[in-house]
C-alpha cells in the first residue's frame, strides 16, 4: 500500500502503465506526464546527489511532471537539476546578500 499524499487528492486515479500511456494525460488540474520509471528516478536522485523527498517520488512515479506553462509546473525528471548549474547568473543573484543589506533583518 502507498502513502497518501495531499497531491494525491487532486488528480485521478491510474491503471498501471501500458504502451499507451506514454500519451500525455489531462487532470482538472491541467497537463500529468505519464509515469516515470524507477530508473528514471533513480538516475535524477544519482544526477543531483540526493535522495528524493518520499512524497515527491512518489509523484513522480504517478506522473513524470505536470502543468505545460514555465510560469506553473512541475519539471520532468530529465529536466530537474540544481539552479547553480541550469542557470548560475540567477542562482548567485539570489543566494547573494540583497543590495544595502546587511544580514539578517532587525526588528
Amino acid at each position: 500500500m502507498s502513502a497518501q499524499y495531499a497531491w494525491s487528492e487532486h488528480f485521478p486515479a491510474r491503471h498501471p502503465a501500458t504502451d499507451s500511456s506514454r500519451h500525455s494525460a489531462i487532470s482538472p488540474l491541467g497537463e500529468l506526464y505519464p509515469p516515470a520509471t524507477e530508473a528514471e528516478v533513480s538516475q535524477l536522485e544519482e544526477r543531483v546527489g540526493q535522495e528524493l523527498p518520499p512524497s515527491y517520488r512518489q509523484f513522480l512515479l504517478f506522473a513524470n511532471g505536470w502543468g505545460s506553462d514555465d510560469d506553473c509546473c512541475l519539471l520532468r525528471t530529465e529536466e530537474v537539476g540544481w539552479l547553480r548549474e541550469a542557470d548560475p547568473l540567477r542562482a548567485e543573484i539570489w543566494s547573494g546578500p540583497k543590495p544595502g543589506s546587511t544580514g539578517w533583518n532587525s526588528v
